[in-house]
């Protein structure tokens, strides 16, 4: 999970810098468009994982994406050009899609009594992940840009030995698991409806992380002022995560993830008004705080209600997950270059407002679970 935090991370943090901009060619259109190529990647592999690991465990699915990451980051570490950091993206995205599944997955079976507990923990991560990036270009100075990617491909490969050794236990499913699980599971009960939750969550979150620096420069501050304000945007992330933790240990996961739209609605909102650097900031910050007890919330809830097939379930949440994550980016990226980046934060403001809506509706029909 940390490993796909700091490859959700790096592109934000990477193209924040003018000289990364000019080395891969991205304006603003084209890094919405490499968010839709990374989550593309991460839908492909999404569709498929579930099914891996119901029918041939973790380890199958770990080490794939440990390689697939190592290969991608070493693309863009060596390499220059749009078409270098495209491809990078797609295979990036694959290896995420490995990690996200196979990391929820596991911790849902292993740790069944304390699942929204150990799920926003483990989650938690993806935000230790994250923050190291912007930290590590932060400390690089001018050699942030090919130190970060650098640093990321020893993590991988220290990734894919551990995965290589580790001994998972056994995958819990009922019946035979086929490769078209997947696609049967949105067809269950319910599940339609948190599909359609982490659609606009996960584009807007991508949204939201992925500009997060580009709007504090494109607002007049520099590039150090952008990274800083990311690195504020995930420790307050991962500080968010472990509330979330605590406060499943009090509450339904159903109740959190209600709080947790509903708080990521004021957070967009302010962020849209923001005059100066401190407002901008505290509006990040406040809306990282809220945004990343959603997804957590949200698996927790899925995982409570479908304890059966649960590979199958999370791929096919992710995987519409993904849908969202590839259609939202490109739609702020192209309102971005046609108007200003200001105005295309109305569409994370939109998106919450519909996340909150059905994450209102969640907690209403898991009542009676």
């Amino acid at each position: 999970m940390a490993t796909f935090g700091a490859i959700v991370a790096l592109f934000g943090t990477l193209f924040g810098y003018p000289d990364a901009r000019a080395r891969f060619g991205v304006d603003d259109r084209g890094l919405g468009d490499l968010f839709a190529l990374l989550h593309t990647g991460l839908l492909l592999a999404t569709l498929s994982a579930g099914s891996i690991v119901d029918r041939y465990g973790f380890r199958s699915l770990f080490l794939p994406a440990a390689l697939a990451a190592s290969a991608g980051l070493s693309a863009l570490a060596l390499s220059q050009g749009y078409l270098a950091a495209a491809v990078s993206s797609f295979a990036l995205g694959v290896a995420c899609g490995g990690f996200t599944i196979g990391s929820n997955t596991l911790t849902s079976q292993v740790f069944a009594e304390r699942r929204g507990q150990m799920l926003s923990f483990v989650s938690a991560f993806f935000g230790v992940g994250a923050l190291v990036v912007p930290t590590l270009a932060l400390l690089g100075g001018k050699a942030g840009p090919v130190l970060v990617p650098a640093v990321l491909v020893a993590l991988t490969l220290l990734l894919t030995a551990a995965a290589g050794v580790v001994a998972f236990p056994q995958v819990a499913v009922a019946g035979h698991a086929s490769g078209r699980t997947v696609f049967s599971a949105i067809r269950r009960p319910g599940v339609a409806l948190f599909a359609a939750l982490l659609f606009f969550h996960t584009g807007n979150e991508v949204a939201i992380s992925g500009w997060a620096s580009s709007y504090v420069v494109k607002a007049g501050w520099s590039s150090a002022w952008g990274t800083a304000v990311l690195v504020g945007y995930w420790l307050a992330a991962i500080s968010g995560r472990f509330l979330c933790g605590h406060l499943h240990t009090r509450f339904r996961p159903a109740t959190v993830l209600a709080w947790a739209a509903g708080g990521t609605v004021v957070g967009c909102l302010a962020l849209t008004m923001s005059t100066s650097i401190a407002w901008l900031a505290s509006a990040t910050w406040f809306t990282s705080l809220a945004i990343c007890m959603v997804s957590p919330s949200t698996i927790a809830a899925a995982g409570r209600r479908y304890h059966e097939n649960t590979g199958s379930v999370f791929g096919a949440l992710f995987s519409v997950g993904g849908l969202g994550a590839m259609s939202l980016p490109p739609v702020m990226g192209r309102l971005s270059e046609a108007t200003s980046l200001r105005t295309a934060l109305l569409v994370p403001v939109a998106s919450a407002c519909v996340v909150t809506a059905l994450a209102l509706l969640v907690r209403r029909r898991t009542r009676a679970d």
